[in-house]
């Protein structure tokens, strides 16, 4: 049996509440952009290739308390396919937890083929995959994506891995997995096959790459994979770091764009066009341009690349580097609440419109 649970750290316990502090992830993947639309993921459905899922965890259930686990799949020796280990439900969770997830209404398809103690084999592996590539709901609709937060370097049975991989992406279904953990440039499967996206890690409070993250050419993009709080499967949250962590976040952002697509056209929307889309939307960190870290840059739907500096009492404010003039100066108010003028945060920032009607003594504000 071959260890491939990705995972670097966790914290030392369970947490019985959300601390928002570790949830600092969550405004930076752009999800807010699609929540304005009114769109939560609902039509997605993500599999979780992985250790299984608690379905009974509360960020599961919806308003009426019915589970969005929608099936346990289970391809180990032992159990029912629940969770036995915790890793399954953390990246579960931060796909679609109520609190915790990017796409707070997708549904999950559990495939459990990692046991309790981590241990699978690609022959185990490559089965769940072909069962979620046959799985259909009950409107006869496949899976949105897959993801997979684990990886390995073992060659036997990896011809198998990838032929269900590639079935899985030419039925236009994306397969997102992790680039590993070792901080080393290394060949690592699936994620240096061409076929899925594969996701790399950064710090939330840097944005540069996590000392951990595998280096290679086939890293396409990257997330926050550091101190992330998701759903625990003995109930809580913990707090867990790795690539595992930045893989499910990546695949939260797709479940909320092929929901989008597939409300407004009543189609699924094309892995490829999914693919250069995450990559077209992504912004660059690091080394200009494409690089083994980092991919493309961090996956986000936010359109906009906004780094805004000001102080209180002055008269301007430094956006990307360019100085932009105020009318009235930067007043900072306790406890640390920043008052800008508006029209220079919204048109300037956002490329928005700003109306004032001096009779009325409205404003109006459109992004």
């Amino acid at each position: 049996m071959l260890g491939m649970i990705p995972e670097l750290t966790m914290d030392s316990g369970v947490l019985t509440k959300i601390d928002p502090h570790f949830l600092r992830h969550l405004p930076l993947t752009g999800r807010h952009a699609y929540f304005s639309q009114g769109y939560f993921g609902e039509t997605s459905t993500v599999a979780v290739v992985d250790t299984g899922v608690n379905p009974r965890h509360p960020e599961f259930l919806d308003e009426k308390g019915k589970s969005r686990v929608v099936a346990l799949l289970n391809f180990t020796r032992y159990g029912n396919g629940e969770d036995d280990n915790g890793h399954g439900t953390h990246v579960a969770g931060t796909i679609a937890g109520r609190n915790v997830g990017v796409a707070p209404k997708a549904k999950i398809l559990s495939v459990k083929v990692v046991d309790g103690a981590g241990g699978s084999d690609w022959n185990t592996i490559s089965a769940g995959l072909e069962a979620a590539l046959k799985w259909r709901d009950s409107k006869g609709r496949k899976v949105t994506a897959v993801s997979m937060s684990l990886s390995n370097t073992e060659r036997a049975g990896v011809d198998r891995l990838r032929n269900a991989i590639k079935a899985l992406t030419d039925a236009e279904i994306p397969v997102i997995c992790s680039a590993g953990n070792t901080g080393t440039y290394q060949e690592r499967y699936p994620a240096s096959f061409y076929e899925p996206i594969t996701v790399g890690a950064v710090d939330v409070d840097n944005l540069e790459a996590a000392a951990f993250t595998t280096q290679h050419p086939e890293v396409d993009l990257c997330q926050v994979g550091v101190n992330v709080l998701s759903a625990w499967y003995q109930g809580g949250y913990r707090v867990m770091s790795g690539t595992s962590m930045s893989t499910p976040i990546v695949a939260g952002i797709a479940a909320l764009v092929k929901d989008k697509h597939y409300q407004i056209f009543k189609a699924d929307m094309p892995e490829m066009v999914l693919y250069w889309m995450l990559k077209n939307m992504s912004k660059d960190l690091g080394a200009k341009g494409v690089d083994t870290k980092t991919g493309a840059g961090f996956c986000t739907l936010q359109p906009v690349v906004c780094d805004l500096y000001t102080r209180a009492g002055d008269n301007y404010m430094t956006l990307n580097g360019k100085r932009i003039d105020l009318m009235v100066p930067v007043i900072v108010l306790d406890p640390g609440v920043t008052t800008l003028p508006a029209r220079a945060f919204v048109e300037n920032c956002f490329g928005g419109l700003v109306e004032w009607n001096p009779e009325t003594k409205f404003a109006r504000f459109r992004l």
